[in-house]
């Protein structure tokens, strides 16, 4: 992977925008940046013809007018996706980034809501650090009040999960940081955005070079930590929790089959095993609640199920044994019969005392 030095960079970009002054509010946009994007340098009228374009487009997505923004939302971002993307040169993105953010932030921070949202998709295609910076900063209720944009800010981070012009240490810290906010979060549509991309740094395709495993062990740790929170919290009689758990748990099951490579398999099932152990006291303790709601009730149904299944795949994995189990917590709760999740809760509820689970 190419790595550019900041301290290059920069005088790249301060050199080409003090020599393209004069000429940027002359430069005509050009109709996409498709040929810009292959460039490996850039001369001072192709860094105007940049500027023209963002000029043009950020004025279009932060203006009054809600029907000019999809499309300029998708002009600047359209050579970011794609094959169009893939031919994106490190260099391109960086210059891109470095003159797009500036106009992009003022939106995410002072915008209407639709600017805002719009500025982090553009900004989660970036490819930079400073973008993954930048969607960090409204991942929590105190640094951002709505709901919609720390929603996005959470989906935002995972495209660049496995974005190779990413670092990896920039990486590991946001995917920290948005462990933390999962387990602070009150909101469960973001709590299922934040989880879905923590499990995409779980299952990152970065290779091992562009720092794929410690993305991979920031995203167990990280998972773990909020698999615990939002468990506790259905405990404690948050219901709702059972709509994040549900849909991550198919995540959860992906994870451990994609995986081949038995010492990450053995960290995994370290980590997710022993939180998700938690679910069948969680769910007894709100069996009134959830027995009698069948939204809820089939909820919770599903992902005991889900979840006994898994805890036994982890397990073998541990111990090479091999569990056949087909639970059917949904059938019992439907009779309100509490014997099955009883007997699941004292087979498994302990499991993270366990020798084998210590790491």
């Amino acid at each position: 992977m190419l790595h550019l030095r900041r301290v290059n960079r920069l005088a790249v970009v301060i050199g080409c925008v003090l020599a393209a002054g004069t000429s940027a509010a002359l430069a005509v946009p050009p109709k996409n940046l498709l040929q810009l994007s292959k460039r490996s340098s850039f001369t001072p009228e192709q860094e105007a013809d940049l500027v023209a374009f963002i000029d043009l487009h950020t004025t279009a997505l932060g203006g009054g007018d809600d029907a000019a923004r999809p499309a300029a939302r998708q002009k600047l971002m359209t050579d970011l996706m794609g094959r169009s993307g893939d031919r994106a040169t490190p260099v391109f993105r960086m210059t891109y980034s470095d003159l797009l953010l500036p106009r992009l932030k003022p939106m995410i921070e002072d915008g209407p809501t639709p600017a805002g949202i719009a500025a982090m998709q553009i900004t989660s295609m970036l490819g930079t650090d400073a973008a993954v910076t930048l969607l960090t900063r409204h991942m929590t209720p105190e640094d951002e009040k709505r709901e919609a944009l720390r929603m996005w800010a959470a989906a935002g981070l995972r495209p660049l999960t496995s974005q190779p012009n990413v670092s990896s240490s920039r990486l590991t810290r946001a995917i920290s940081d948005l462990g933390h906010a999962t387990a602070e979060e009150q909101s469960w549509p973001v709590m299922r955005q934040q989880l879905a991309s923590l499990g995409a740094a779980v299952r990152n395709t970065r290779t091992d070079d562009d720092g794929g495993p410690e993305v991979m062990s920031a995203g167990i740790d990280a998972q773990s930590q909020a698999l615990t929170a939002v468990i506790t919290r259905l405990g404690n009689g948050d219901v709702a929790m059972l709509e994040v758990i549900d849909p991550h748990l198919q995540n959860i099951t992906g994870q451990f089959l994609d995986q081949t490579d038995p010492d990450i398999l053995r960290t995994l099932a370290r980590a997710t095993a022993p939180p998700l152990s938690g679910l069948f006291d969680a769910v007894l303790a709100q069996w009134d609640a959830i027995a009698t709601d069948e939204r809820l009730a089939q909820l919770a149904g599903r992902s005991l199920n889900k979840t006994e299944v898994l805890i036994g795949l982890f397990d073998d994995s541990l111990t090479g044994n091999s569990n056949n189990l087909q639970p059917k917590h949904h059938e019992a709760i439907e009779r309100g019969d509490r014997t099955p999740v009883e007997t699941a809760k004292d087979r498994w509820g302990e499991i993270g005392s366990l020798k084998r689970y210590r790491r």
